[in-house]
C-alpha cells in the first residue's frame, strides 16, 4: 500500500481541487492507497474533503504567486515568513508519518517540495496551470521555483500545452502528459434538449476574468445578438472592480436582455439544462475541464483554438473551435441554420468526453507513472 500526501495551493472548490478529489477517490478504491490532503486553511475545500470522506489536515502557508507585477514586500515577507515555519512543522509531519509520495498539486505550491528535498520523500509536481497566461500570476521567488521544478522526482501536467511551456523553460526530463479525469455523475445528462428554442442560449463558467474572456464574449453578444436571439449566461466570481465593469458594459450597450450574471454554484448540471452552447473563450486554458463538464451534459462546445481547449475539442466532430470574433460569429449562424448537424456533433462530444476523460483512465495513468523507477 502506497501512502501519498496531496498538497493543496488553495482553500477553495475550484477545479483544480475538484480534479484532485476525484483522482484521490479513485486511487483509494482502485488502487488501495492511504491518501492524505494538506491544505492551507479551513474553507470550501475543507467540505468538500468530509464530504468524500478524504483525510486531510490544515498547516496555515500560502501559495507562492503573486499578480504579475505587483510586488508587495511587506506581505511577501509575512507570507515567507509563515511558509519558513509550515516547512518545519511539515517536515517533522513527514519523518514521523513515512509517506512514499509527496504530490503538490499545482505548481503554484511549492512547501512540499522544499520539505522533500529535506526528507527524501519522493516528491512529484502535478502541474494545472500555465501561470502567467491562464491567471496572469508569477512566482514569487523565481529562482527557487525553477530549483523545486527541476529538484522533483516526477511532474505530471494536464494537457500538452502546458508541458510544452515549462519543458522549454526549465530542465523538467522525468514527465508525463496525463488528461483530468471528470467524474459524469455529477455532469451527465442524458438526451439533453438542445437547440430546441428560437434563441440560442449560451454559457461560460468560470472565474470573471479578461484571461478567461469575459469581457470578449460580452462583446460577442452584442454583435450576434444583431442577427440571431441568443442569450449569454456568465457563471462565476470575480473581483468587485472587474464585475462592475461588466455591469456597466452590460447597462452601456442595453444587453440586459442578452447577458446574465450568476454567482459560481456546485449545482452545474441543473443549469446546463437551460442551456444548448458552452463557450469557452479563455486566452490559454490549461486544461479545460469545465469544457469535459458541458461537454458531458450534452451541450455543444464552442471553444477558443489555444492551450487545452484545442486537444479536448476536435474541430467539426466533437464541438467547435474558433480564433477570433468573426470565426465565431460564422459558426453562430451556421449552428443556427443547421441545428439537427451540431445536436449530432454535441452527442459526439458527450460519447468522446465519457470515453477519453474518465476518472479510472487518470488513476490508471498516475498510478503507473507513480510505480514506474
Amino acid at each position: 500500500m502506497k501512502k501519498v500526501l496531496f498538497v493543496s495551493h488553495e482553500k477553495f472548490r475550484n477545479g483544480s481541487t475538484n480534479s484532485m478529489v476525484t483522482l484521490i477517490k479513485t486511487l483509494v478504491k482502485d488502487y488501495k492507497y492511504e491518501v492524505e490532503v494538506l491544505l492551507p486553511s479551513f474553507g470550501p475545500a475543507t467540505k468538500l474533503l468530509q464530504d468524500n470522506g478524504i483525510p486531510y489536515k490544515v498547516f496555515y502557508y500560502f501559495d507562492d504567486k503573486r499578480t504579475i507585477n505587483k510586488k508587495k514586500i511587506f506581505r511577501e515577507f509575512i507570507k515567507e515568513s509563515v511558509n519558513y515555519l509550515a516547512v518545519w512543522r511539515l517536515i517533522l509531519y513527514l519523518k514521523k508519518a513515512k509517506f512514499d509520495y509527496v504530490i503538490s498539486n499545482s505548481s503554484a505550491v511549492d512547501i512540499g517540495a522544499r520539505v522533500s528535498i529535506k526528507t527524501n520523500v519522493k516528491h512529484i509536481y502535478y502541474i494545472r496551470e500555465f501561470m502567467e497566461e491562464d491567471f496572469s500570476f508569477e512566482y514569487r521567488n523565481k529562482k527557487r521555483m525553477k530549483k523545486m521544478l527541476e529538484f522533483s522526482n516526477k511532474t505530471i501536467f494536464i494537457s500538452h500545452a502546458v508541458a510544452d511551456k515549462f519543458v522549454k523553460l526549465y530542465k523538467i526530463e522525468n514527465y508525463r502528459v496525463i488528461y483530468n479525469g471528470i467524474d459524469p455523475e455529477n455532469y451527465f445528462i442524458k438526451n439533453n434538449k438542445i437547440l430546441e428554442r428560437k434563441e440560442l442560449r449560451l454559457i461560460q463558467i468560470g472565474l470573471l476574468s479578461d484571461g478567461k474572456g469575459t469581457k470578449s464574449s460580452v462583446e460577442f453578444i452584442d454583435k450576434l445578438r444583431k442577427k440571431i436571439e441568443c442569450h449569454l449566461t456568465l457563471v462565476g466570481n470575480g473581483s468587485e472592480t472587474y464585475i462592475q465593469e461588466l455591469y456597466d458594459y452590460i447597462e452601456k450597450k442595453q444587453l440586459n436582455e442578452n447577458v446574465t450574471i450568476v454567482s459560481y454554484t456546485n449545482d452545474i448540471k441543473s443549469l446546463f439544462r437551460e442551456e444548448d452552447i458552452l463557450l469557452i473563450n479563455s486566452q490559454s486554458e490549461g486544461f479545460g475541464r469545465v469544457t469535459v463538464e458541458g461537454m458531458l451534459g450534452g451541450l455543444l462546445a464552442v471553444g477558443k483554438n489555444t492551450g487545452g481547449t484545442k486537444e479536448i475539442i476536435t474541430n467539426g466532430k466533437t464541438g467547435i473551435l474558433f480564433d477570433k470574433c468573426d470565426d465565431f460569429l460564422c459558426s453562430m449562424y451556421e449552428i443556427n441554420n443547421n441545428r439537427q448537424i451540431y445536436r449530432e456533433i454535441a452527442l459526439k462530444g458527450q460519447m468522446y468526453a465519457l470515453k477519453k476523460f474518465n476518472p479510472e483512465k487518470n488513476a490508471k495513468d498516475v498510478e503507473a507513472y507513480l510505480r514506474e523507477n
